[in-house]
């Protein structure tokens, strides 16, 4: 015995179940019947219709009951006029006769219509439309039902001479509305909000016999009714002016809206070239010339349905096929596309255990030699599986971790494709992690060579990062004609015709959007308007009683309606998320697994949801992200927290792999529970495990997520505490991912700092003041950042922490080198490197902006050069180069090659090693995402340029990168672009605007008081005067050498005097000055060999002298 026979049985109406049956009258459809439609059926008695429809009252109504919902509603207010008057006059029996009658009428009427009467007063009745069942054409429901009610009872003859009049008002919008009584009393569910309240305004504001409507309601029938504008009024309690419309009567005209967003059927039409051009590039990709297809287009045009169609339509086996499936909800889970397709790859059915899965990962990634254990043990920790003994764990930085793994993705992928043509999707990338985003980069960049077609799938929002290529191609999908449209609403509905007006009406309204066809379709199909005819269908009642639906959003909560006995289940999934595990679902649900499976199987077949099994896993989906997202709208805060809550205990105590490898999944369900205390601590491990993972973007995210729920936590020091390590974790991924100089970095770094004062907090300050030091030095901000170094460093002798002292020593040395006193450098600089045998393990947990030690090395280096201790210098590089690329870590990379490497070559001016070496960092700063060092690299490269005779280019590149410096404050560096900007400009001989860019670098060095290339910038400034002519300029030249020489002399900056000596050299040995010119004649070699340079130095100047 089905539903509807056991509902009938219990009315002791069985014997009416075959009628019923025979016309596939089921639960659903139950809600939709009215009167006409049980004579139709064979029930006779009107005591029976009448017991059948009051018990479908109260099914409707019990399904909600305990159920409050936020959705959009029509809400109509009628009003009695002049009943006070008709009071003075009348007997108030008859009166109540007469107010009795109006009620009975009006509910009569709002019943016709699909209303529901939800309040009656004396003179008034409020009724909703759109609850507590939904239709698709709800707000048409209501103006016809305004209509009716003015042509029903205004005229009513009362006697005396008197009668009834009647205004009504229609609104529409969003409310909360509270249960149904099971007795559908008229003050069951009342409506929250502001819609009530704006139709009983416009009520008032009619005159008697008009139906007015709000601007809403205007919109959502438009073309079905006509209008009169009545222009905009004020009323009370609404902030703006309402534009108010009357309502004349039913129109005639067709109407058209706006089209809504849509995916398409099961049946592909339309798209006939897109189709071909995809074969051309897999015939392309067959032949070895690998292809990639960017497919973009609006929500619901079909783009995921033309790569089914792709899959479908070539000779391409499923195992040949790796589909990736972004998500909204995992957009800060890195790599989890890829995961969730290797789990997929490894899991034969629902007996799988771990060690069969692994099995089937070593097979799939063909892992043997001796790098194999690490290999898998790097694999089982992607996919956060327990190898046992057969791994072994992969010991190195993350960033090594990292580019190890995308090796390993990549060269199976390679292997794949050596074997047979792979065709590889990435569908909704908008949605995409940054680490994955990185993947497939590096995937599309080395496609071309490989039998591969990669097809990625976006919406217009998404932005792709791939320059144009051979090997590229980018679709776009447009929308459907007219002649596809069509076909779509016949697949739909089962080959069998529509009515002419119903098929005009939906093309008209869907415009071409395939999603839209079929989902306004297929509601109309369940709707109840239509019944089988001789061919095809016809309609029950004329389409302007029963319009299909005018809004994507009202057609999806239609269906929702009719299912509602299982509609819980759909909004538990979709409080989930748009993806969920059967597993997950009935521990949160805790149905009986056949009541479950029933629920589930409807939903499937409505359309609503989609099942997967990869091989005996059962998880459901979502069929569109615009579905789950309606159905998540449904519930009211009061019902969203504590099912996120029985989400999130369900994850801790049966899922704990889950919260150990995505722990924002568990955060934001705690989050949207209101345990924001404990969202905190899962959201802080996110970030902390992305930035152990080198994922700086999404652990940014994870922990702003933390730090905005942090103020609803109490005031103390326990959150004082809390904080502190957020700020701090915050800081670092900032720094990572937007830079160092980013006034949001620097704002999480200067809050950190007044809380480790806050708290007397020791541990974990090196992370902090390392940040603060790196934002006022790139600024250079001299005086701060010493104030920074200072602070630090009596942090750190107080808790005697050689880590702390040395990364304190290496700041104040950095900040003593960058104001040109080398000297003062020096002692903190050896304090710095005797500090360095601290462990290589403990200096990585400082690592997340740079490696400590390789700042004190860099200090070194530069102290050594400016002493004359040149061959020290470059010891020290090389042992720098080698280190940073074994640590494989990227920022530390960066800043060896462009502060110590290619700064090393700028000052030596050795050409040949800053063309390799700036192409070098170029290319780091790509690969990476780390602009800085890419402009860094590109600055260098404009220099060089312009001493290789190609000043235009090199000022072109130059202006380029201080263009993308300035964007960041950046001082320390500008005051030396500044200085190459000069060399380029004296190049071409334009010595009055050299003169005026070294003018503007040595005033930068004066306001800043970073003096580090003060004396190189005097010798460069009397060259301009050298080059000037005139024997007046040749005294200012020999001026501004002496003060170069005098500066770097000071300073302690042995081979810039070197340099400038080098110059007054040459100047006193032209002939065209004459020995007298000189009061002293000086030699650059005595000089250099009494101030101890070394040999390799002594070469140097040698150079310079010619």
């Amino acid at each position: 015995m089905d539903g509807v026979q056991r509902w009938l049985a219990a009315l002791d109406l069985a014997h009416y179940a075959p009628n019923f049956e025979a016309q596939d009258i089921d639960l659903s459809v139950l809600p939709t019947l009215t009167d006409a439609d049980l004579r139709e059926l064979g029930v006779a008695s009107m005591g029976h219709r009448k017991r059948i429809l009051n018990a479908i009252r109260v099914l409707v109504n019990e399904s909600s009951r305990h159920e409050p919902e936020r959705r959009l509603l029509t809400v109509l207010f009628c009003d009695l006029v002049g009943l006070p008057a008709l009071a003075a006059r009348l007997d108030l029996e008859d009166l109540r006769q007469v107010v009795g009658r109006y009620h009975q009428r009006a509910a009569s009427v709002i019943q016709r219509f699909g209303g529901f009467a939800a309040q009656f007063m004396d003179d008034g009745v409020m009724a909703y439309f759109g609850y507590p069942a939904a239709h698709e054409d709800d707000a048409e429901r209501a103006v016809h039902a305004g209509l009716a009610l003015i042509g029903d009872l205004t005229e009513q003859e009362l006697g005396a001479g008197l009668s009834l009049g009647v205004r009504v008002g229609i609104a529409t919008g969003d409310v909360v509305v509270g249960e149904v009584s099971a007795t559908g009393s008229a003050q069951a569910g009342a409506a929250i909000g502001e819609t009530p309240n704006l139709a009983a305004r416009l009520q008032a504001l009619g005159e008697t016999g008009a139906v007015l409507v709000a601007p809403s309601t205007r919109r959502l029938t438009a073309g079905t009714f006509e209008y009169r504008e009545l222009g905009c009024h004020r009323f009370k309690g609404f902030d703006e002016p309402v534009a108010v419309a009357q309502v004349l009567g039913i129109s005639n005209a067709a109407s058209r809206f706006e089209a809504h967003h849509g995916s398409a059927l099961a049946a592909l039409v339309g798209r006939d070239a897109e189709i071909e051009s995809l074969r051309g590039h897999w015939r392309k990709a067959c032949a070895g010339a690998g292809q990639v297809v960017l497919i973009g287009a609006d929500p619901g045009v079909g783009k995921s349905r033309i790569v089914a169609a792709l899959e479908h339509e070539l000779p391409i086996e499923r195992n040949r096929v790796l589909r990736h499936f972004c998500s909204p909800y995992h957009t800060e889970s890195p790599l989890h596309p890829v995961v969730a397709q290797l789990t997929r790859a490894c899991t034969n059915g629902p007996g799988d255990d771990t060690p069969a899965r692994i099995d089937r990962l070593v097979e799939l990634f063909d892992l043997e030699g001796p790098a194999a254990p690490q290999d898998l043990g790097l694999l089982c920790e992607l996919m956060s599986w327990e190898a046992g003994e057969r791994a072994k764990p992969f010991l190195g930085s993350p960033q090594q971790k990292k580019s190890r793994l995308f090796e390993l993705l990549y060269a199976q992928l390679r292997r794949s494709a050596s074997i047979e043509p792979r065709l590889i999707v990435f569908e909704d990338v908008h949605w995409a992690d940054a680490t994955s985003l990185e993947l497939l980069d590096g995937l599309v960049r080395q496609v071309a060579t490989q039998a591969i077609l990669v097809v990625i799938t976006h919406r217009p929002e998404f932005e792709p990062p791939w320059p144009d290529a051979a090997s590229l191609c980018r679709m776009t999908l447009d929308r459907l004609d007219r002649q596809a449209g069509a076909q779509i609403v016949a697949r739909v509905a089962g080959g069998r015709t529509l009515p002419p007006e119903l098929l005009e009406d939906i093309l008209a309204r869907t415009d071409g959007v395939p999603l839209y066809l079929e989902e306004l379709t297929s509601a109309v199909l369940e709707s109840g308007i239509l019944r089988e005819a001789a061919v095809g269908f016809e309609l029950r009642r004329p389409l302007s009683a029963m319009t299909v639906p005018m809004s994507l959003n009202a057609s999806l909560l239609a269906r929702l309606d009719r299912l509602a006995p299982v509609k819980s289940i759909a909004q538990i999934g979709a409080a989930i998320g748009r993806e969920f595990g059967y597993a997950l679902l009935s521990e949160v649900a805790r149905w009986p697994a056949a009541q479950l499976d029933d629920a589930l199987a409807q939903l499937v077949a409505s359309g609503l949801l989609i099942e997967h099994a990869p091989r005996g896993t059962r998880t459901f989906s979502f069929k569109h992200a615009l579905v789950q997202e309606v159905t998540y709208s449904t519930l009211l805060r009061a019902r969203r927290q504590p099912l996120h809550a029985l989400i999130a205990t369900a994850l801790e105590s049966r899922f704990p792999e889950t919260v150990t490898s995505q722990p924002e999944v568990l955060a934001r369900h705690l989050a949207e529970a209101g345990l924001d205390d404990r969202a905190v601590l899962a959201y802080r491990q996110a970030g902390q495990l992305a930035l152990s993972r080198s994922a700086e973007i999404e652990a940014t995210a994870h922990l702003s997520h933390a730090l905005a729920l942090l103020q609803s936590l109490p005031d103390g020091e326990p959150r004082d505490q809390l904080e502190l390590s957020l700020q701090t974790l915050h800081g670092l991924a900032l720094s990572a991912a937007r830079g160092y100089a980013d006034t949001l970095t620097i704002a999480a770094f200067e809050r950190a700092r007044v809380l480790v004062h806050q708290v007397g907090a020791i541990e974990g300050v090196s992370s902090i003041f390392n940040g603060l030091y790196v934002f006022y030095s790139n600024r250079a901000e001299t005086a701060h950042s010493l104030e920074i170094a200072f602070e630090f460093l009596a942090i750190a002798e107080q808790a005697e922490d050689p880590l702390s002292l040395m990364s304190a020593s290496r700041m104040v040395a950095s900040t003593y080198n960058m104001m040109g006193q080398f000297r003062r450098a020096r002692p903190y600089c050896e304090r710095a490197m005797a500090l360095a045998s601290v462990e290589a393990e403990a200096r990585q947990n400082t690592r997340l902006i740079e490696d400590p030690g390789v700042e004190a090395m860099r200090s070194l280096a530069i102290m050594f050069w400016h002493a004359g201790e040149v061959e020290k210098a470059l010891a020290v590089e090389r042992d720098l180069i080698l280190y940073a690329a074994g640590i494989a870590h990227a920022n530390t990379l960066g800043s060896v090659l462009g502060l110590v490497i290619c700064t090393s070559a700028f000052r030596r001016r050795d050409f040949e090693a800053m063309d390799i070496m700036s192409q070098r960092l170029i290319q780091h700063g790509q690969i990476h995402g780390m602009e800085m060092w890419e402009w860094l690299g590109r600055a260098y490269r404009g220099w060089l340029l312009i001493h290789q005779a190609q000043p235009e280019r090199g000022i072109g590149e130059l202006e380029r990168a201080m263009s993308q410096f300035e964007r960041t404050q950046a001082q320390a560096v500008r005051l030396m672009h500044l200085s190459m900007l000069g060399e380029g400009y004296m190049a071409l001989g334009e010595y009055g605007k050299a003169q005026a860019l070294f003018d503007q670098s040595l005033a930068l060095a004066e306001r800043t008081g970073a003096n580090y290339y003060t004396a190189e910038l005097w010798r460069l400034r009397a060259r301009t005067y050298l080059m000037s002519g005139g024997r007046e300029s040749r005294a200012q030249v020999e001026a501004a050498l002496n003060l170069a020489m005098a500066i770097a002399r000071d300073q302690g900056a042995i081979m810039y005097e070197m340099r400038a000596a080098c110059d007054l050299w040459r100047l006193q040995n032209d002939a065209g000055c004459g020995g007298s010119a000189f009061e002293h004649r000086i030699d650059p070699m005595a000089l250099a060999r009494a101030a101890g340079i070394d040999r390799t130095g002594l070469a140097q100047i040698a150079r310079l002298l010619g």
